[in-house]
């Protein structure tokens, strides 16, 4: 997985800092940790998807199938307090529609800026 995700972020622009960032917590949670725990954590908060991919690894559909905003954001806290992990990849549905009370994968993240978040999407083009 962190070498998909590692390829992934080679193909797209990311800006130095950022790289930076990520590299740094991916070490540092190693180190501290010992490689005990897990480096990241991949969540799928929705299942609900705009596409229709016939080869989609994770079924999405249209009905909105989804975790409630507070245990998302419960699962994020105890990643970083419990593990010490500062690194989240957001997979789903298409991250970008995961509604839960009126709040969005932005709200998470901006309520969380100690944690990079990276997106995983599949595109059947």
């Amino acid at each position: 997985m962190l070498r998909a995700l590692l390829l992934s972020i080679t193909r797209n622009e990311i800006s130095e800092n950022s790289l930076s960032l990520l590299k740094q917590i991916i070490i540092s949670n190693r180190i501290a940790n010992d490689s005990e725990v897990p480096g990241f954590l991949v969540i799928s908060p929705g299942s609900k998807c705009n596409l229709q991919c016939s080869d989609c690894y994770a079924n999405s559909t249209c009905v909105n199938v989804s975790l409630d905003y507070d245990i998302l954001t419960r699962i994020i806290n105890e990643t970083k307090n419990l593990w010490g992990t500062k690194f989240c990849v957001i997979s789903g549905g298409e991250p970008f529609i995961y509604q839960s009370r009126g709040k969005t994968i932005i709200d998470l993240a901006k309520e969380n800026q100690d944690v990079f978040f990276g997106l995983y999407q599949w595109h059947n083009d």
